[in-house]
């Protein structure tokens, strides 16, 4: 088998399985953005809680306020 045969039977199988793919590719897109947005909302949750709180007022100290 020469070389451009073989590059037609690849091109070929290319060609078959191609259609297959693109059936993939569109869930594995979401898949892929649905796990980049859960992954985002993590890191800053994660984030949000290394942040310093600010203490909430004690009940002795919002009596003072009033």
């Amino acid at each position: 088998m020469d070389r451009r045969e073989m590059l037609k039977e690849s091109f070929q199988s290319l060609k078959e399985s191609l259609p297959g793919m693109l059936r993939l590719a569109s869930p594995l897109a979401l898949l892929l953005r649905a796990g980049a947005t859960i992954a985002s909302q993590a890191q800053k949750r994660s984030a949000c809680a290394d942040a310093p709180q600010t203490p909430e007022p004690t009940s002795d100290e919002s009596r003072g306020r009033e």
